[in-house]
C-alpha cells in the first residue's frame, strides 16, 4: 500500500511539472461599474483565493480520505445547526411580536 501511494505521489508530482495554468484573468478587463479599491485588488484577491484552493486541495490529497470526510461533515452539521438557530430565532421574534399585535399596547 506504501508503495501504491508512493508511485501516485511521483506519478502526480510528473503531471503537475508539466501542467501551466492558462486560464488566467489577466486579459480581461474589470467591469466598469467597479470601484478604483476593487481595481487594484481583484488580481491579488484571486491568486489568494486559488494559492488557497491549491494548498486545500494538496492537504486533502496527502491525508487520509476519512479526515477529508470528516471535515466535510463537521462544515455541513455546523452550517445546518446556525441555519436551525437562525430559523429558530426569526420564529422566536415573528412570534413575540404577533403576541404583542394581538394583546395590543
Amino acid at each position: 500500500m506504501a508503495t501504491l501511494r508512493q508511485r501516485i505521489r511521483e506519478a502526480r508530482a510528473a503531471l503537475s511539472e508539466n501542467d501551466i495554468d492558462t486560464n488566467t484573468d489577466a486579459d480581461v478587463p474589470p467591469p466598469t461599474g467597479w470601484s478604483e479599491l476593487e481595481r487594484r485588488h481583484h488580481g491579488s484577491y484571486v491568486a489568494g483565493v486559488r494559492g488557497t484552493a491549491g494548498l486545500l486541495k494538496a492537504f486533502l490529497m496527502s491525508a487520509r480520505p476519512g479526515l477529508g470526510a470528516g471535515i466535510v461533515a463537521l462544515l455541513l452539521l455546523g452550517v445546518l445547526a446556525s441555519r436551525f438557530f437562525v430559523c429558530a430565532q426569526l420564529i422566536a421574534a415573528v412570534d413575540s411580536l404577533s403576541s404583542a399585535g394581538l394583546n395590543g399596547p
